[in-house]
């Protein structure tokens, strides 16, 4: 039942959006490497989701599928604010969302 519902509410989709987004942030810096990290790990988690059957352990991949997309948003929010400071610091215009 929880898969159904969690199913039904399009988990996967942000991430997808959201690695779209984090192709167009700079590759360099602690915080880049953070990001891919965290990409890396919504990946293995959706691996991971997949390929159980057990229904505790179904419970368990939801829990780590949705602890890995906030991680990843988390850090995709402070990557962006971080490319804003930068631009606002250089004189630039902040790009708009």
């Amino acid at each position: 039942m929880v898969l159904t519902i969690w199913r039904r509410r399009g988990a996967r989709r942000p991430i997808r959006a959201a690695q779209a987004v984090a192709q167009k942030i700079p590759a360099s810096g602690p915080l880049a490497r953070e990001l891919e990290a965290a990409r890396l790990e919504c990946a293995r988690a959706l691996q991971y989701f997949d390929s159980v059957t057990d229904p505790e352990l179904i419970d368990h991949a939801i829990y780590r599928v949705e602890a890995a997309e906030r991680r990843f948003t988390y850090l995709l929010r402070r990557s962006r604010q971080a490319q804003l400071e930068e631009n606002g610091a250089a004189g630039g215009k902040p790009q708009a969302k």
